[in-house]
């Protein structure tokens, strides 16, 4: 290699050969503002190295974000499908908040790292995330695909006066109906029948079925109610019974109220089967400030025409109204009331 001797710079030139440049005009080492200068290689991988930093940082919180999702989605009790879903999503929003470019796409939607130009292990696909059978769960967490639940379903936060773990009114389920399990005997002292109750809830309601089930249970057998107008008791039971009470999406409960045109909105009481709307359930009806009576009526009303009691009509303004006086629908001119027998 060939030496240079230049005597008004030095520098090295090639692999380890001591060599002399010129040094730059003064012009050229401080260009004018507007100008392009360069950078030293030393500058230029600090640059790289920084940029690299920033992407492992980013990488980070879009792992740490999705881990988050999936526990949040397990806890809420959202299905593997759904939670995949979540999962996917927050990766795909963290990488466009975090990239800090106008395509955001590179990590979330390919598995390339753009950024650094390596291609990672691509997301699976949805078929390849193993999938819960639409079955219930019992408390243990076991899977229980006989129609019945074998147990307090793993839910959200329950509140104790609806049974309501979300308010999610979907406008049909499919209509797979699942027993809630449990026996109890009617009332001591038992005057007059005991008839036998069923309690029934559509498969993918968001309610805990045992809640429910306590709820219709002391509406019917509470002291103002059929037991002291028919001399009746009720008695809870998961086998055969004389009658059922079934809370269902508005689109089953059309089917089973059929030829009675519900709407999608009111529930009947029919063939043995009380349906209980859960839209009404969640939103309850204008004559009622108070959903918890309004759901007391409900479950009344619609088991009063499984005993043979047809509507009625209101009596004067300042009297309170039978109990099948239909309450759900418009303001009607009499006292609302949930009870067969109020002043019990």
């Amino acid at each position: 290699m060939e030496r240079v001797t230049d005597p008004t710079a030095t520098g090295f030139v090639g692999s380890g050969v001591r060599a002399r440049r010129p040094i730059a005009p003064l012009a050229t080492r401080f260009p004018p503002t507007g100008a392009v200068s360069t950078v030293t290689r030393a500058q230029a991988q600090a640059v790289l190295r920084a940029k690299s930093d920033r992407n492992r940082r980013r990488q980070a919180r879009v792992r740490r974000l999705g881990v988050l999702t999936v526990l949040a989605g397990l806890a809420a009790g959202a299905g593997t499908g759904a939670v995949w879903d979540m999962f996917a999503g927050s990766l795909a929003a963290a990488s466009v908040a975090g990239s800090g470019d106008t395509d955001g796409v590179g990590l979330a939607r390919t598995g390339r790292d753009t950024s650094r130009g390596t291609l990672r292990t691509p997301f699976p696909s949805l078929s390849a995330v193993p999938q819960l059978a639409a079955d219930s769960l019992d408390s243990a967490g076991t899977l229980n695909g006989a129609g019945t639940f074998s147990g307090a379903a793993r839910t959200s936060a329950v509140d104790p006066k609806s049974g309501l773990t979300g308010t999610t009114v979907a406008r049909s389920l499919g209509g797979r109906l699942d027993v809630v399990p449990g026996e109890a005997a009617a009332p001591a002292p038992a005057a007059g029948a005991v008839r036998r109750v069923r309690i029934e809830v559509e498969h993918g309601l968001p309610v805990d079925p045992q809640t429910i089930a306590g709820i219709i249970m002391g509406t019917l057998n509470d002291r103002r109610g059929w037991s002291g107008v028919d001399h009746v008791t009720f008695a809870r039971t998961a086998g055969e019974a004389d009658l059922r009470v079934v809370l269902a999406s508005p689109g089953t409960t059309d089917r089973m109220c059929a030829p009675l045109d519900t709407g999608s909105t009111y529930s009947c009481g029919r063939n043995g089967a009380a349906v209980l709307n859960f839209e009404r359930w969640v939103k309850g009806g204008p004559n009622f400030s108070d959903l918890v009576v309004y759901r007391e009526y409900l479950v009344s009303h619609e088991v009063g025409h499984l005993l043979g009691h047809r509507h009625r009509r209101c009596g004067p303004t300042d009297t309170p109204a039978s109990v099948m006086v239909q309450q759900s629908g418009a303001r009607i001119r009499c006292v609302p009331n949930p009870w067969p027998n109020p002043t019990a």
